[in-house]
């Protein structure tokens, strides 16, 4: 009886998700094809890149520079990993966006998928309600459906993020070599697409290490890093200089970190001046000694910019929605702005609430596991920049989180006060966060709410 029962269940679920992978497909999708967005900036760079070295030019972001890529910008640009996919698709289709469009959409079902999987594995209680309920929070947040209709890097990056996690965990239940190769390879090209991703690999060859489980632990290492061998010899035979992913790490931190620094991508005249001087190498050198130096001379300014920082990322009034795209288009920016920022405002107060509720509360191995993924986030962030979009990584575990709470405050009743007490210490949090976030950058959010109105 109870196993009938629990097969009506698990097919009333699947019925749902179903619905729910076929809603996020067909609203990506649309909305891709609504606005049909041209490529810009850092997305027409990846576009440049994946043509030329689908046509055998090279991985070069200018053709003309053929034979030379030395000279070029292309390893200064976030990769290799979303420029070899689209180089595949092109190779293979031709050079369309709509196919980009129409992947972009199926990988956000795949992320909702595994997100859904992840949730199965972390939860033997409601683990499908909480799994659902995080699926529709992440699958239909107005910032990713918005950033999946562009040629950039987080919808690929997302997918290859929650796949990741998902084999990590299921390494953990089941400690394979079968196993341990596809978390490796995974790993691989999640980092090629966010190199931030490396750190999950190394805590997991720290994990699987400290389990015993010796042979798994030297398969996650070679797999992972005969991938990524290929392109970091590339690298080195062009420019004499270990680069195993893209050479963006030291000017980034550069700009994220000086005495004029605000904590966003706002490069000084001296930045951009040096950065069109100095050999993209250089620059990479360059940045990480200004870095450091920057610590030595004014540590109480880096320490401060670090407080700054943090507020940025946790702060409320964050919204996605000043795109070009939209810039003439008042409406449609007004309901992107507001969805966007009441979509993300859900997401920032249940998922930190149901986050310490999950610390305090899952003590298992997987369910530390996990939380150390989450807190890799926003640590692997702040100290460099932060915008918007630079929180997303942040999402899926976000989703999982807050489905988790509202899951709870619907279930389990005996413990609404609990929850009731943690939500508003974290909302208390977030007020405060946001009004400093306000008070150092209310000129700035004063002079976009001019331009808009």
């Amino acid at each position: 009886m109870n196993f009938e029962l629990d097969k009506k269940t698990s097919s009333k679920f699947s019925k749902h998700l179903m619905i729910l992978l076929v809603v996020v497909f067909i609203l990506n999708l649309s909305y891709s094809f609504f606005y049909r967005i041209e490529p810009a900036v850092d997305a027409n760079a990846y576009d440049d890149i994946a043509w030329n070295f689908a046509q055998g030019i090279g991985y070069l972001e200018d053709a003309s520079l053929e034979g030379a890529p030395e000279l070029d910008n292309a390893v200064a640009r976030v990769g290799p990993g979303f420029e070899f996919f689209l180089a595949a698709i092109y190779k293979l289709f031709g050079h369309h966006l709509w196919l980009i469009w129409i992947f972009h959409a199926f990988f956000r079902v795949l992320t909702v998928l595994f997100i859904f999987l992840i949730s199965k594995q972390l939860f033997s209680k409601y683990g499908e309600e909480i799994g659902l309920a995080a699926g529709f929070l992440f699958g239909l947040s107005p910032d990713l459906i918005l950033l999946q209709a562009m040629l950039m890097t987080e919808t690929l990056g997302l997918f290859l993020l929650t796949l990741s996690i998902w084999l990590a965990l299921r390494l953990i239940d089941t400690p394979r070599l079968i196993n341990a190769f596809f978390l490796g390879s995974s790993l691989a090209f999640a980092t090629w697409t966010r190199p931030t991703t490396l750190l999950i690999w190394i805590i997991m060859l720290g994990v699987l290490l400290w389990k015993r489980y010796y042979k798994e632990t030297a398969l996650l290492f070679v797999t992972t890093v005969i991938i990524m061998t290929p392109w970091t010899i590339r690298n080195f035979h062009i420019y004499n200089h270990f680069v195993p992913t893209s050479a963006t790490g030291g000017y980034d931190l550069w700009i994220g970190n000086n005495p004029d620094a605000v904590g966003g991508f706002e490069k000084t005249p001296e930045q951009q001046r040096i950065r069109d001087t100095l050999h993209i190498i250089e620059l990479e050198t360059y940045g990480f000694h200004k870095y450091f130096e920057f610590i030595k001379k004014e540590p109480l300014k880096f320490v401060e910019l670090q407080f700054r920082k943090t507020t940025m990322y946790f702060s409320g009034i964050r919204p996605t929605g000043w795109w070009s795209f939209l810039k003439n288009k008042p409406i449609d920016q007004a309901i992107t702005l507001g969805a966007s920022g009441l979509w993300t405002g859900v997401l920032l107060l249940f998922g930190l609430s149901g986050l310490w509720i999950f610390f305090r509360r899952k003590t298992d191995l997987k369910s530390r596991l996990f939380l150390a993924f989450a807190l890799l986030q926003p640590i692997s962030v702040i100290p460099v920049i932060v915008e918007s979009r630079y929180r997303y990584p942040f999402f899926p575990f976000l989703a999982l989180f807050s489905a988790m709470f509202l899951v709870w405050w619907w279930k389990e009743k005996e413990i609404r006060t609990y929850l009731k007490k943690v939500l508003l210490s974290v909302l208390g949090i977030l007020i405060i966060m946001t009004g400093i976030d306000f008070l150092y950058n209310k000129e700035d959010i004063f002079n976009r709410i001019n331009k808009f109105m």
